[in-house]
């Protein structure tokens, strides 16, 4: 009975490491207002979904006509009408203009950005600002241009949650420049270095203890440490000749008298 008990603690460790590990996989850690990115180096980069001569991407939303303007990555203050709410102070990165009310809402700056990235494999920029939370999908469109809507099956909370569309190539998961993990070659050093301490010190406290070395005398393989120096000097000259091996004739020789 105990060791079933044992068995199903162990598998229930293992199960539950196995869904951390799967979730931490989802998310997409945000590196700036425009890049998130996952544990393995692949990312969300919305840099370029605003072309450097364009000042925003518009969209209306046809029950209420309310326009929205979105500008990622970084705040502007341009619009069509100036000495608006949301050209004031730092600008916008999203902006509202209200139709019935005839006047403009600042949804969020650069600084209010975050990524969203649920285990369903949905990818959000949600915006929270003046009690507004505003939700943009990041949909993958194999496109050279972006484009952004309004998502028409909306709730009753539309005006305090708008949720909008984002179709772009940038929306799709890319490799991030900045990548986190470690390179192939630093983890070769790592496991060599770390190999070569162990090495060590395992083997100078088993000669330290168990066979009385005192002094160098501890240090594994004395003699080849010593050789070493003349083995290296060796291959140099082995390699700068060629890879041809020098023959010393014997003293005793016919050759050598």
């Amino acid at each position: 009975m105990t060791n079933v008990l044992l068995l199903a603690l162990v598998t229930l460790l293992l199960n539950g490491g196995r869904l951390v590990l799967a979730g931490a996989a989802n998310i997409c850690n945000k590196l700036d207002a425009c890049r998130c990115e996952y544990p393995d180096g692949s990312g969300i980069d919305l840099n370029q979904v605003v072309p450097k001569n364009g000042d925003y991407l518009e969209t209306m939303d046809p029950k209420t006509q309310d326009r929205y303007y979105f500008h990622p990555c970084s705040n502007i203050k341009y619009l069509d009408k100036v000495g608006t709410n949301c050209s004031t102070e730092h600008g916008y990165t999203l902006c509202r203009y209200n139709n019935s009310t005839d006047n403009y809402t600042k949804l969020g700056t650069a600084n209010d950005s975050n990524f969203n990235t649920p285990e369903d494999g949905q990818k959000y920029l949600v915006f929270n600002t003046n009690s507004i939370v505003t939700t943009i999908q990041l949909l993958c469109l194999k496109h050279d241009k972006s484009y952004i809507y309004v998502e028409m099956d909306q709730n009753l909370k539309a005006e305090s949650q708008p949720k909008l569309l984002l179709f772009s190539p940038y929306a799709c998961t890319t490799t991030i420049e900045e990548i986190s993990q470690s390179s192939v070659g630093q983890v070769l050093l790592i496991l060599f270095f770390t190999g070569t301490f162990t090495y060590f010190t395992i083997a100078s406290i088993v000669r330290f203890v168990y066979f009385g070395a005192r002094g160098i005398e501890v240090i594994p393989n004395l003699d080849f440490w010593k050789d070493l120096p003349g083995l290296v000097r060796d291959g140099i000259s082995f390699l700068r000749g060629g890879c041809h091996v020098e023959r010393t004739p014997d003293p005793d020789s016919y050759d050598a008298i």
